[in-house]
C-alpha cells in the first residue's frame, strides 16, 4: 500500500459477503477491525491486509494511521475527515462517532487484468485508518456484496489508547 495520510484506499468489494464476523487486531493490538468470515486476513507490518472473492484477487489494505491518545478531543478525528471531503468536494458518510469518505484511485494491470484502486479514510472512535481496496474489473458482485456491508466493518471496528 502506499503511503496515505488523508486518502484511505479502497474501491470495489464483494457480493455475497455474509458479515458473519472475525475481529482481528493490528500488530501494536491498539486497534481491531471486524472483517468477514470468508475473507482471509494477514498482518503484514502495521497493515491488516484481507483477501476474497472466488479467486482471492480483491484485496484490502487496512492502516492505522493515527490512534487516540489520552486528552485528543473526542470529535479530532471525524472532524478530520469532514475538513478532508470539504477541502476535496468529496462525500462522507457520518454514524455512530464514525466517519469515513471514498476518493477513486488508479487503474493498474497485473497478470494482463485490469484492477481498480480505490482509498478510503476512515474515523471511528477517535482513531484515523486509511483503507484501499484493490478490485478486479469489471466490478464485480464480491465487491457489490462487500461494499453493501462497509457500514457493519466499520461499525465494528474498536480503537483504544
Amino acid at each position: 500500500m502506499k503511503p496515505v495520510y488523508l486518502p484511505v484506499a479502497l474501491l470495489l468489494f464483494g457480493a455475497t459477503v455474509a458479515i458473519a464476523a472475525r475481529p482481528v487486531k493490528f500488530a501494536s493490538g491498539r486497534a481491531t477491525v471486524t472483517f468477514p468470515d470468508n475473507f482471509k486476513v494477514a498482518s503484514e507490518g502495521e497493515d491488516l491486509v484481507a483477501r476474497f472473492g472466488e479467486d482471492g484477487d480483491h484485496k484490502v489494505d487496512f492502516r492505522l494511521l493515527k490512534a487516540t491518545e489520552p486528552g485528543m478531543p473526542a470529535d479530532l478525528a471525524v472532524g478530520f475527515v469532514d475538513r478532508y471531503a470539504k477541502e476535496h468536494s468529496l462525500k462522507v458518510t457520518h454514524f455512530d462517532n464514525r466517519a469515513y469518505l471514498s476518493e477513486p484511485g488508479p487503474q493498474v494491470s497485473q497478470d494482463g487484468r485490469e484492477f481498480q484502486i480505490t482509498y478510503w479514510l476512515i474515523a471511528a472512535d477517535n482513531c484515523m485508518f486509511g483503507m484501499a481496496i484493490t478490485a478486479p474489473l469489471p466490478k464485480s458482485k464480491e465487491l457489490d456484496g462487500f461494499l453493501g456491508e462497509l457500514d457493519d466493518v466499520i461499525r465494528g471496528i474498536s480503537c483504544s489508547p
